[in-house]
């Protein structure tokens, strides 16, 4: 299939993953709680997906290149995804936190022609900055009714946007960690699972004590 209709999957199912995690902090779970779950589940998947081409590698000459390009994307995705779940947490609605998290065509598109020499077109970069002209409109924030003051306290009516932006930041230097695995010569799927591994212990290490009674050991 074309690259494009992996794009539109991906799309379309993200936006049930986003109402779901919308739904679950509005329940009074926390984004760190949220992800070490999902990143768990994802990391049995790629395990499974992989296991058949592990060895060839972990004897393959690139592996270190591929280790480092993979756990340089691993962190900056714990990053943003923590940064991400938090702006969805706190956004008055969660489409304005991810528009901006999806923002990140822009340097992600600009990055890689210089660093990999990616093709490069004005009318698509066009197409980016119309897209970015939206996500300006997003960030502008008009004075609050005084309803609004008593539902959320004016101190944290703007917090999401700047974990918007850490968040765009976070994964704009995944994409790039990722593409430079790809390079390499290994498949989604294994980069996949050591981005999820670094991830997973990224979150385990900084989840809250009580719910490490979950995972004993």
């Amino acid at each position: 299939m074309p690259w494009f209709v992996y794009s539109i999957l991906s799309s379309v199912l993200f936006v049930g993953l986003y109402l779901g995690i919308r739904w679950l902090t509005d329940k009074g779970f926390a984004p760190k709680q949220i992800l070490l779950f999902l990143i768990g589940f994802a990391l049995l998947g790629f395990f499974g997906a992989t296991a058949p081409s592990l060895g060839e590698v972990l004897s393959s000459e690139k592996f270190f290149s591929f280790l480092a390009a993979g756990t340089f994307a691993g962190v900056f995705s714990s990053i943003g995804h923590w940064a991400d779940f938090e702006a969805i947490k706190r956004a008055p609605n969660p489409g304005f936190s991810t528009s901006i998290r999806n923002s990140s065509i822009l340097p992600v598109t600009l990055f890689s022609v210089v660093l990999f020499h990616s093709q490069f077109q004005l009318l698509k970069l066009g197409g980016v900055f119309f897209i970015l002209a939206g996500i300006i409109a997003l960030v502008v924030q008009r004075k609050p009714s005084s309803q609004e003051k008593r539902i959320k306290p004016t101190a944290q009516e703007s917090t999401w946007i700047p974990l918007a932006f850490i968040a765009l930041a976070g994964y704009t230097l995944t994409v790039l960690g990722m593409k430079k695995a790809t390079l390499l010569g290994f498949s989604p799927p294994e980069i996949c699972l050591c981005i999820y591994i670094v991830n997973f212990l990224f979150f385990y290490l900084h989840l809250p004590q009580g719910y490490k009674r979950v995972f004993p050991g």
